[in-house]
């Protein structure tokens, strides 16, 4: 009987499907216990676009008077301290009281980390101009000014700093402030920056469960494909005021970040958008936990962190 050659291969198909459904099993199971016991891990460089082959980062600026006279720009830049092929140059000139520029980038919060940064700056000030050179970092919620230069740095220059365990460090700033000190006097104020690198032990990687489903819904959850995230605003005032600088973030277990999907104009909820399973360049990323989160650029509202699962 077991010598008949139909029967031996309904066997041996049977005991394919078997292993195929016992693999897929296993998968499953290891993305489970990968969610719910993440633990803590050592990243390479968390810093999106470090060189600025790409859109510079974040942007913004402020006028320091009543007559905005003057100009911003923050942009790509032929100069260039070792990656290829450009820099990102901040630029604020005025003529009338002061202005001031800033790039900056957040990260998911590291410890035991390493920020390194090269830059130069050059002044082209007239009269009572004067110009200055920041860098900040966030330490612990608080903003640390970490370098100050009130001159000309010429020359490419490197800063690093190493911090602590008790050091937790979420985004880094770079700032030119220009003044023209009297009215008709020129403040110009030119900050090149390259090569950022931040790199530590990732923590805060984990879910809150505590009040997320007010805030964050994710639907579905595991997906394959796509999955919709619908935002529930409940601080409408808030919302209003810094909507356009709100963001969803999608992080995965080392805390890189993913994918920064813009929010729709409208503060007014409900708010969705739809994630592809796909990375800022467009491919396609690996089955695994990732984490979502609401940002908001240089604001100080705090929301949960959701759990996402792609098969």
């Amino acid at each position: 009987m077991w010598s008949d050659p139909e029967i031996k291969n309904k066997i041996y198909l049977l005991n394919l499907s078997l292993t195929s459904l016992m693999l897929k099993m296993r998968n499953v199971l290891i993305l489970i216990c990968l969610a719910y016991f993440v633990v803590p891990s050592l990243a390479e460089n968390l810093i999106i676009n470090p060189g600025f082959d790409e859109t510079p980062w974040d942007t913004g600026w402020t006028w320091h008077g009543w007559v905005e006279e003057g100009t911003f720009s923050a942009t790509p830049d032929t100069e260039r301290y070792y990656t290829s092929p450009q820099s990102c140059k901040l630029r604020a000139m005025t003529t009338w009281r002061g202005a001031e520029i800033w790039l900056s980038q957040a990260i998911q919060p590291v410890i035991s980390c390493t920020c390194r940064a090269y830059f130069q700056n050059r002044s082209y000030n007239s009269g009572y101009g004067w110009t200055e050179y920041y860098i900040f970092v966030k330490v612990n919620n608080n903003y640390l000014i970490e370098w100050v230069c009130e001159g000309d740095n010429p020359v490419w220059t490197k800063w690093e700093k190493i911090y602590t365990s008790s050091d937790t460090i979420s985004s880094i700033e770079f700032y030119a402030v220009a003044s023209s000190g009297l009215h008709g006097n020129t403040g110009d104020a030119n900050f090149w920056i390259d090569d950022v690198y931040i790199s530590g032990t990732v923590v805060g990687i984990e879910e809150d469960i505590s009040n997320s489903e007010e805030f964050l819904e994710i639907y579905p959850n595991p997906f394959r494909d796509r999955t919709v995230i619908s935002l529930e605003c409940i601080n409408m005032v808030d919302a209003a005021v810094t909507w356009s600088q709100h963001s969803i973030n999608i992080y995965d277990l080392s805390g890189r970040l993913i994918r920064t999907l813009p929010l729709p104009s409208s503060p007014f909820s409900p708010l969705k958008v739809v994630w592809d399973g796909r990375d800022r360049k467009g491919n396609e990323v690996l089955s695994g936990v990732y984490f979502v989160q609401l940002e908001i650029v240089r604001g100080t509202i705090s929301y949960p962190t959701k759990k996402l699962i792609k098969f």
